[in-house]
């Protein structure tokens, strides 16, 4: 959730996968 709030790019289908996976989330950093 807090990357939501760092990232404010909506057209990111990484952002969506973070939110489900955290793994995504951790992949994407």
């Amino acid at each position: 959730m807090i990357f939501a709030i760092i990232n404010p790019i909506p057209n990111s289908k990484i952002f969506i996968i973070s939110i489900s996976h955290l793994k995504g989330f951790i992949e994407f950093i």
